[in-house]
């Protein structure tokens, strides 16, 4: 077969057939009466597009092109992946299958399990031929030039009472979130200002006192012996107080049993676990050395505190999603079971002056299985050493000018600022839930006109400017509403405003970009197995992930159909091959 250039087809925006238009994304198949629509396991494959050989160039696949019939691509997506293609002589009636496309395996799968009752099926879009080589489209959406999204602006309006509706209870819902952010920052910044308990107190002079022992202490060493690990280690319970203060410290600041336990952190010091950047996989010491049996005796003992704390039924749940320590709650939890906080927490000391130890006694293997993270410090000289403590001092004296004065003008103005947010907010979304109610009782009966909800419309962007709703409230509701605008689109464009249908097409036009299907060529970006033919085979398409069609092959990735040339030849679409190219 002879090379040619690749052929390029892009989704078109429009109803009206066109001389360029070679097939439909989307949709519904349209195959003869005598083929049977492809099922694996009693479930139906996913119809993507089919296109007419008898539009296309000739020389298209290196001239394999059929010069007549239908040429369908189907993909099951439930379990593991298969692709089928179907040839069929001509379109003379329409495949329907119930069941055939899984929101879930779409790119609208999270708008999906909120939203189900408005995701559908995509509809089909013409695919026309592209003038030149065709391009790579753009991965960012543009909007238009100092656009900010406006929901009294006409072209942004709720198509029907469906979705007017869900615009008010996404604002709703996010004012009920903004309401409950702030009052919880409110919470957290106030836990935090309660005064300074003597025990805390105590902890900043005696963190300080031993850290100027330490400092004074390296000083007059400098000036006897050079500095080696092993000297700097013979302090070792001034190293092992200082990191217990600072332990005792955090917990009676509330930052939480769970997080100075750090069962993770015991983990990893014998390269044990599962860390984001690296699998582990064997540890640095093992079972029968000593520094294994103690890092074995240890973390039995530290899952058994854990499951001890998160069996206790009053102790607060460790939530990784917060990004900071539960000040509130812990506070709460030491308030009303001091006995059993206390008691946690001399566990949770001994356990760490144990760990400390075994610390020290493998500091830098230690400290390594660590990386740069939470590290036992090891200096590498008389000044770093003395420049630690005198560090630690400083902070201590930081710490305790602070206690003394009860948090500054800041902190507390933090606390009102975030305490007037959320009850501005709380009151907003009780207007809204109002005019949720009048729009349930409306929606049954009375036509949808959205410029007898312009007041509302103004309202709500007046939240955006007064920033009680962020500035991404209205994702879901433009996705959804896009959703609905291409069923309403398919079946009669002119069902929707000039300006709503003109804003829709921009955001579609651009989608319909992202879903150029390349016929022929190589293709764009890395595929295993079209490389692993070595030339002999013919790539048929190279169909993107995008949103016109929700179509996903994992994120941003593309499907490559590909087959060889003898079974192009005999049009043996049976015997195609498939793999993703990213």
């Amino acid at each position: 077969m002879t090379k040619a250039s690749p052929l390029f087809l892009q989704p078109r925006i429009g109803t009206l057939d066109s001389a360029d238009d070679a097939g439909w994304m989307g949709g519904d198949p349209r195959l003869s009466a005598r083929l049977e629509y492809p099922v694996r396991d009693g479930v139906p494959y996913q119809f993507l597009l089919e296109i007419d050989c008898s539009r296309l160039p000739a020389e298209t696949w290196g001239g394999g092109m059929p010069s007549t019939g239908w040429i369908a691509v189907f993909m099951a997506t439930s379990g593991d992946w298969d692709v089928r293609l179907i040839y069929s002589p001509n379109a003379e009636a329409e495949h329907r299958q119930v069941g055939s496309w899984n929101p879930e395996q779409s790119s609208l799968r999270a708008t999906a399990q909120r939203y189900g009752k408005f995701i559908k099926p995509p509809v089909a879009w013409p695919l026309a031929k592209m003038a030149g080589s065709g391009r790579l489209p753009a991965r960012t959406r543009p909007r238009p030039e100092g656009e900010i999204f406006a929901i009294a602006d006409a072209a942004n309006w709720p198509l029907d009472w469906e979705t007017h509706i869900l615009l008010i209870e996404e604002a709703i819902r996010n004012l009920d979130e903004r309401a409950h952010g702030y009052a919880e920052a409110a919470r957290q910044r106030l836990a935090r200002l309660r005064p300074s308990s003597p025990r805390l107190l105590a902890l900043l002079r005696e963190m300080k006192a031993n850290a100027l022992r330490l400092a004074e202490h390296f000083k007059q060493m400098s000036e006897r012996q050079a500095f080696t690990p092993e000297i700097w280690r013979k302090q070792r319970e001034d190293h092992i107080r200082s990191r217990l203060l600072s332990d005792e410290w955090s917990i009676e600041s509330d930052q939480g049993l769970h997080h100075v336990l750090g069962l993770t952190r015991i983990e990893k010091a014998n390269n044990l676990g599962q860390w984001p950047s690296k699998v582990i996989s064997s540890p640095l010491f093992s079972s029968w050395t000593r520094a294994g049996r103690v890092h074995a005796r240890l973390l039995k003992k530290a899952q058994k505190l854990e499951a001890d704390l998160n069996a206790a039924p009053d102790v607060p749940k460790q939530d990784l999603k917060r990004g900071g320590a539960d000040y509130a709650a812990w506070s709460e939890y030491r308030s009303r079971h001091n006995s059993k906080w206390l008691h946690f927490k001399d566990r949770v000391l001994e356990l760490r002056a144990e760990f400390y130890d075994y610390w020290l006694d493998n500091q830098e293997a230690v400290n390594e299985a660590l990386g740069g993270w939470d590290q036992f410090p090891l200096p590498t000289n008389w000044d770093a050493a003395i420049d630690g403590a005198s560090r630690q001092v400083a902070w201590a004296e930081s710490a305790l000018s602070k206690a003394a004065s009860g948090g500054n003008e800041e902190d507390q103005a933090f606390v009102r600022d975030r305490t007037e947010i959320a009850r501005r907010a709380t009151e907003a979304a009780e207007i809204l839930r109002a005019d949720l109610a009048k729009a349930d009782g409306q929606a049954g009966g009375a036509d949808y006109i959205p410029a007898n909800e312009i007041a509302l419309f103004k309202r709500i962007d007046a939240l955006c400017e007064a920033q009680l709703l962020d500035d991404y409230w209205h994702v879901n509701f433009e996705i959804v509403r896009s959703e609905v605008g291409k069923r309403i689109y398919a079946s009669n464009p002119n069902l929707l405003s000039p300006l709503v249908k003109d804003r829709l097409e921009f955001r579609w036009k651009f989608d319909a970009e992202q879903a150029t299907i390349q016929l022929g060529g190589r293709p764009r970006g890395h595929c295993d197995r079209f490389l692993e033919q070595n030339g002999k085979a013919v790539m048929l398409f190279q169909i993107p992930s995008n949103h016109l069609t929700a179509l996903s092959f994992g994120d941003v990735s593309d499907l490559v159909i590909s087959i060889s040339e003898q079974d192009l030849r005999e049009r043996r679409f049976d015997l195609i091959n498939f793999d993703v190219a990213n």
